[in-house]
């Protein structure tokens, strides 16, 4: 479901129903390569500032898996404050921002995924994606 640019400049597909990312070369098209992913429902992917893709899923075993540039899986996130983890932003320094349906909000986590604040707890109607702007 989710797509993100990796360091590189190359796009990352989260593939739900191959269960895989799928790293895609932006000048001509072409897949480079791919790695399989772990979870029940995955649902959204960004890469991190050093170039590890985080992938989120909810269901049985929830949380944000952490793989290396390479695909392997390196650990996963769990907190007792996600329920349902969609769509997932990384900010420059590490922090999450993850859009949580099942809460009607969205949870912005430190880097080890614990909580530092919900954001429009129970006023938000489920959001589903995330994304940021640094820039700003």
């Amino acid at each position: 479901l989710g797509i993100a640019v990796d360091k590189d400049g190359n796009i990352a597909v989260l593939e739900r129903g191959n269960k895989r990312v799928q790293i895609f070369d932006t000048n001509n098209g072409n897949s480079l390569r791919s790695f399989p992913v772990e979870g029940e429902n995955t649902y959204g992917i960004d890469v991190d500032s050093i170039g590890r893709f985080l992938v989120t899923s909810w269901g049985e075993n929830a949380g944000i898996r952490c793989y290396s540039q390479e695909g392997e899986l390196l650990n996963t996130l769990k907190s007792d404050c996600m329920r349902a983890p969609c769509g997932v932003a990384v900010l420059k320094d590490g922090r999450m921002v993850v859009a949580e349906p099942r809460q009607k909000s969205c949870l912005l986590l430190r880097p080890d995924g614990s909580l530092i604040r919900d954001i429009g707890k129970g006023r938000l109607q489920k959001p589903v994606f995330v994304a940021v702007d640094e820039s700003r």
